[in-house]
């Protein structure tokens, strides 16, 4: 090769090794770039229901409560009704609350308390469904104190306490309970008692607490949750059917009455089960009748129902931006309560 040709291929080498110099150096600041611009995140920071299919992304599943609580309190206002509300949503955790953090006497709401603790001792074995507990006859409230029986199994107890609020079924299993079980998912439910004399106390917000513990199913078995919300769902009074709401909406709640001395006190808490929705409601309703103080509880019941109602309507106008999933949840055998 001629040396003038040798200079040439040298000088056209060499300024194809800059050439593909420069590009893989800007090639890798691109990268760089990229990967700050479209990271590939691998934190699993995000909700685990997301990650599992539960939810949805862009499905706008949030539900602002704000205007709820503003009707709420005008109810009571207008209507001169002393009483306490904690609502939340439980897929997205949404809520508000009116003096949710007053003080109650449990009333019979420490039934469901008990049928948690009784429950666990059904799962260690200490207790069986069929065994015969004897009866401790109250006539405060219920039927079972003009039974004949002296025994009655303790699955029939059960079910009586949560469905019927029967004083004499509570009585009678209060005997057979553990107190170190006791004890412990009491405290494991924030609900530690104040002093001797007066065990604990609740709050709206508090027995949410209890209810999340079903739902979720963190202190007894997927079965047995299920099972203590069934009965709940059956309970009387029935709540949906006062309120006026459709069969198709199911609400699994316990209601409590206080009316000694100078007391008047009612409260209803439970979940709300419409369409995807789950929302958690407790209200707490001071110095009006019994049969006021159940009107009140349902009409507020009425107005959650309305409000998540016209929220699910409300997002039809929003449809541009979450279509298809728009407040799309898919839920497996999870807590439904049929």
């Amino acid at each position: 090769m001629r040396p003038h040709l040798k200079w040439i291929v040298l000088v056209e080498t060499t300024l194809l090794l800059l050439v593909l110099g420069f590009f893989v150096y800007n090639y890798t600041d691109y990268l760089s770039l990229k990967n700050k611009i479209d990271p590939q995140y691998e934190e699993e920071l995000l909700s685990k229901e997301l990650y599992a299919g539960v939810y949805q992304e862009e499905s706008f599943v949030n539900v602002n409560y704000a205007p709820l609580k503003e009707g709420l309190k005008d109810y009571f206002a207008t209507n001169k009704i002393s009483a306490a509300i904690y609502i939340q949503d439980l897929i997205s955790a949404g809520s508000m609350g009116i003096d949710e953090y007053s003080k109650f006497n449990p009333a019979s709401l420490n039934k469901l308390m008990l049928a948690i603790i009784l429950m666990k001792e059904v799962e260690e074995g200490k207790i069986k469904m069929d065994q015969m507990v004897v009866l401790e006859k109250r006539s405060s409230y219920g039927d079972l104190y003009q039974s004949n029986l002296t025994e009655i199994p303790f699955q029939v107890l059960f079910e009586k306490m949560l469905t019927e609020s029967d004083n004499t079924a509570f009585f009678s299993l209060v005997p057979i309970m553990d107190p170190n079980t006791e004890e412990l998912i009491l405290s494991y439910l924030d609900l530690i008692p104040e002093t001797d004399q007066k065990p604990y106390t609740l709050t709206p917000r508090s027995i949410l607490n209890v209810y999340l513990s079903l739902y979720h199913s963190t202190i007894l078995t997927t079965k047995n949750s299920e099972y203590i919300l069934y009965l709940l769902k059956n309970s009387v009074p029935n709540i949906r059917e006062v309120a006026g709401i459709p069969k198709t909406v199911r609400i699994a709640h316990k209601s409590g009455v206080v009316y000694e001395k100078e007391e008047k006190e009612y409260r209803d808490c439970g979940i709300m089960y419409y369409k995807e929705d789950r929302i958690f409601y407790c209200i707490m309703i001071t110095n009006q009748t019994k049969e006021q103080s159940e009107k009140i509880a349902a009409t507020v019941v009425r107005y959650i129902y309305d409000y998540q109602k016209f929220q699910n309507q409300k997002l039809k106008e929003f449809e541009s931006l979450c279509s298809p999933n728009c407040r799309k949840i898919s839920f497996d055998q999870s807590n439904m309560v049929n």
